[in-house]
């Protein structure tokens, strides 16, 4: 039995703080500032909108070192006192405010809690400088975050992920015909019915073999006895081992390869899988992948996603071929057991 139990908590884990942490750290900066700045805002917007107005003067000064905290020591900070009267009582109130600007003497507008007259501040407005630079902050950070994750995936996906998201998901709708018609162009592959079936070789369909490429001749898949009634599963099975090996070998955490079921009999049928090699997975009772590794009737092929590399299988002619440098170097160092004739390299036999 085929799993990948072993590297499937590691892979996920490496996926998500690979893809996702960047964005989730940005989006949530973006609502700390934003929460922050909202709920900052709220408060100057409704102590002005409660608070009544006088008119004050600036009575005194003084100098503070290390004020406010964040500031060091030697930092000194002018502290201006501002008295006013209230205008129900006309009761003397002072308060006092950091500010460089304001010259002794100099009459300001006063607005206070009339509930609590201490509290007061000079009439600037509701909103300051510094909460419309956090509000952009903050909405800038948010941004980023989602643009982010736009370009990574969507959070279903990787809840999907976490949760056991299948290590074979069936493309479907405009994705499908994408892969399919750039699978015939580059490939030169021709969804034409056989004329006659089974399909006489005149017939057969075949594909523009890429460079670098080995085609194998697996004529022995067809061989059984009554000692081993279940040799092409045998190899089969052999075969789907060494692939997942390979595949996981050069294929990066959380990345897929497309599988390709193409059966011409007595139409056109057409499954395409995106398999992620790295994430667990459980044989049927077939013990067969979703798309075989051994072309038993049907034309079968995997395919890195940009087509670099991959393995196609085809049904008549009994042959598997390996392209891309990065997969022959693999099954240079190990080949299944049905990897035995070479049929051509690069397109030419011998």
């Amino acid at each position: 039995m085929v799993t990948t139990d072993r590297l499937e908590v590691k892979a996920i884990l490496k996926v998500v703080l690979r893809q996702y942490l960047l964005p989730v750290i940005l989006l949530l900066i973006g609502i700390v500032i934003l929460v922050y700045s909202g709920v900052d805002m709220y408060s100057s917007w409704s102590f002005v909108r409660n608070a009544e107005s006088a008119y004050g003067n600036v009575v005194s000064e003084r100098w503070v070192h290390g004020w406010p905290e964040i500031l060091a020591d030697e930092e000194e900070t002018r502290m201006v006192t501002v008295e006013f009267r209230t205008a129900d009582s006309g009761r003397v109130i002072r308060f006092e405010v950091g500010d460089s600007k304001l010259r002794l003497g100099e009459q300001v507008e006063v607005i206070y809690n009339p509930a609590r007259p201490s509290q007061a501040e000079i009439n600037e407005g509701w909103l300051d400088l510094f909460q419309i630079i956090g509000l952009g902050f903050g909405i800038t950070f948010g941004i980023w975050g989602l643009l982010s994750f736009r370009h990574r995936a969507e959070w279903f996906a990787i809840e999907e992920r976490i949760n056991g998201w299948p290590a074979w998901q069936l493309v479907t709708g405009q994705e499908h015909t994408e892969i399919w018609d750039k699978f015939k162009q580059q490939f030169e592959f021709h969804d034409v019915v056989p004329k006659n079936w089974p399909p006489k070789e005149g017939d057969w369909q075949k594909i523009k073999e890429p460079v670098p490429l080995i085609t194998y001749r697996v004529e022995d898949m067809d061989y059984e006895s009554e000692e081993r009634p279940d040799h092409l599963d045998y190899l089969n099975q052999e075969s789907q081992e060494v692939f997942l090996q390979h595949f996981q070998n050069i294929t990066p955490e959380g990345d897929w390869i497309y599988a390709l079921h193409i059966d011409e009999s007595p139409s056109i049928n057409l499954n395409i899988y995106k398999f992620y090699p790295h994430t667990s997975f459980q044989l049927d009772e077939s013990n067969e992948w979703p798309v075989p590794m051994l072309p038993d009737g049907f034309y079968y092929a995997f395919l890195e996603k940009h087509l670099n590399f991959g393995v196609f299988g085809h049904p008549w002619e009994q042959t598997i071929c390996v392209f891309g440098e990065k997969l022959l170097s693999q099954v240079d160092k190990q080949e299944p057991m049905l990897f035995n004739t070479i049929l051509r390299t690069n397109g030419i036999k011998g």
